[in-house]
């Protein structure tokens, strides 16, 4: 057993001391695990991480990377054709009212002919007041068909990068649950999944003394 005096700074400065002289003596796989794993931590392993990550993406087809990013091409594409096909609902609609509008006028220009004080009268008044409603229904169709495109043009837009943006949301995300693994493994990770030896890991993937 190895003991050290002193205050915690002085006891660690003794450890570290003592653990490298144990080191460069006996090496790294007679040392105790419970001390490396106190006093062994990842230095940088953003390059393994990439390389592991840009590794795993590659072996994926781009349906699954969509997928696994959490998007559904299909859904997507539905949606447009429900947007598109709204639209073209709605512009029929709006050439309806048109139409009606259109109606409307002969009306009122043949009751002018007939007399040239008609617009005095309530009945012209009236067919004024319904031609109004109409350029004012036709007006708030037509807003919901450019609210509609502007839908149409940014779910379209969403869909021809789609892969791209699967892909780079799905690496961000592998490569924090990655970090996240060695983090938690530590020097386990890369024995358990690659058969290194602790001094080989040490001294391929960048670790440390704390």
């Amino acid at each position: 057993n190895v003991y050290a005096v002193g205050d915690s700074d002085e006891v660690e400065s003794s450890m570290l001391e003592w653990a490298q002289e144990y080191y460069d003596n006996e090496g790294i796989e007679y040392m105790d695990r419970y001390y490396l794993d106190d006093y062994i931590e990842i230095n940088d392993i953003s390059d393994f991480v990439d390389q592991e990550v840009d590794n795993m993406m590659m072996m994926m087809d781009d349906d699954d990377i969509i997928e696994e990013a959490g998007y559904d091409k299909d859904e997507m594409m539905d949606n447009m054709g429900s947007l598109v096909s709204k639209v073209a609902e709605i512009k029929e609609e709006m050439e309806d009212i048109q139409t009606e509008r259109e109606h409307l006028q002969e009306v009122l220009d043949d009751l002018e002919v007939e007399d040239e004080d008609a617009y005095e009268t309530e009945e012209y008044k009236e067919i004024e007041e319904q031609q109004n409603d109409l350029e004012y229904e036709w007006d708030n169709k037509d807003s919901e068909v450019d609210g509609l495109d502007d839908e149409i043009n940014e779910l379209e837009y969403e869909i021809e990068n789609l892969l791209d943006t699967a892909k780079d949301e799905l690496r961000d995300t592998k490569i924090e649950e990655l970090v996240s693994e060695i983090e938690d493994e530590g020097i386990d990770y890369f024995i358990d999944h690659f058969g290194y030896a602790i001094d080989d890991v040490i001294n391929d993937y960048n670790y440390k003394d704390k």
